[in-house]
């Protein structure tokens, strides 16, 4: 029924500490953050792989962060290239752990799908997500439009 897998990528936490400097509010938002993209993507017709979910309550279980992104990155390597894809959540950048997913998706050569690109619009990205189902080509098209500002 699914051709295509998402990744959800985003902050959660720092490699070498548990949560790293983030407030439990912080760290609730960041779940629901991830959790909302993973909605849009099934809803743009993808099987979706939502970590932030996955490990939702591993606190004090006695799984390290460490061993939970080397898992994280494990899954990413067995995702299909120029098929599949790495969804980056905003604030990506500020997180360890979703810079090493960040590059395992490059390196496997699966789509990378920063949402910030698509002003972190449900339409924009649902729509691109939609567009590299039907081909690479079409979703280029896609961005082209959305980056000129005739699909808005």
């Amino acid at each position: 029924m699914y051709d295509h897998v998402a990744y959800v990528s985003g902050p959660l936490r720092v490699i070498g500490g548990e949560y790293g400097p983030f407030t439990p509010y912080q760290l609730q938002r960041h779940i629901r953050i991830a959790e909302h993209w993973a909605i849009v993507a099934w809803r743009a017709g993808w099987a979706v792989i939502c970590p932030h979910l996955n490990t939702l309550f591993f606190d004090g279980c006695g799984v390290s962060s460490d061993q939970i992104i080397k898992g994280d990155v494990a899954m990413i390597e067995r995702l299909w290239p120029r098929r599949d894809a790495l969804i980056m959540c905003q604030g990506w950048e500020q997180s360890e752990g979703s810079m090493v997913e960040h590059d395992a998706g490059q390196g496997r050569g699966v789509y990378v799908v920063c949402v910030e690109s698509f002003r972190c619009n449900d339409e924009l990205v649902t729509g691109y997500l939609r567009a590299l189902i039907d081909g690479e080509d079409e979703a280029k098209e896609y961005a082209d439009r959305v980056l000129t500002g005739t699909v808005v």
